[in-house]
């Protein structure tokens, strides 16, 4: 079986409101964040990649002009934006184990998957990546399953996919895919236990 996973909020955390703590920023500054930033389409800009990300934080600094401050801070050390979420690397090493192929497909900025994945141990057990920023196309056009299964000789029939948004989850079943919507780990992993034990 070929497992491909999401990466953020189902191999790893997008925590950006903890992240926002973390500098110190009150609630209203988070949801500021948010609102402006965060859950904007303008962040799809990041994960398409088409502008520099450098022009593109530039651009979106124009929305905090009364905290400019904040907004650089948030830019200092993306480090710590995304982390692995603890059961990540054991699950792939087991799915790996039992003798499945792991891919990743992911709408991620190239700048901060640079940065983000040196940190993840579950990279290792994985067989290969299609990230949005490299094809400059996100989930869920069916473009980018589409190049996932041509780039690894992929039969749709044969995969299986694990994303946390129903919308994902669509896109692959549109291409023949079968899908699980990601609501948690226990929930996922017991759904997708079956699926292989079927196959």
């Amino acid at each position: 079986m070929n497992i491909i996973f999401d990466i953020g909020m189902v191999l790893a955390d997008f925590r950006w409101q903890d992240y926002c703590r973390d500098l110190g920023f009150s609630e209203d500054v988070t949801a500021m964040f948010g609102e402006r930033m965060i859950n904007d389409p303008i962040w799809d800009e990041f994960d398409l990649a088409i502008i520099p990300h450098e022009i593109l934080i530039d651009k979106i600094g124009g929305r905090f002009p009364d905290h400019k401050k904040e907004y650089a801070l948030f830019w200092q050390d993306i480090t710590k934006l995304v982390v692995p979420f603890g059961y990540s690397a054991d699950w792939l090493r087991g799915l790996k184990a039992a003798g499945h192929n792991i891919y990743l497909l992911s709408n991620y900025p190239k700048f901060m998957f640079d940065i983000h994945s040196k940190n993840w141990d579950f990279i290792k057990y994985t067989d290969g990546r299609v990230v949005s920023h490299e094809y400059h196309v996100m989930k869920p056009d069916p473009l980018i399953y589409n190049i996932l299964l041509k780039k690894y000789d992929l039969a749709p029939e044969e995969c299986v996919f694990l994303d946390d948004r129903e919308k994902n989850i669509k896109g692959a079943e549109d291409c023949g895919i079968r899908g699980i919507l990601f609501t948690g780990y226990e929930d996922a992993s017991e759904k997708l236990l079956k699926i292989v034990n079927n196959e």
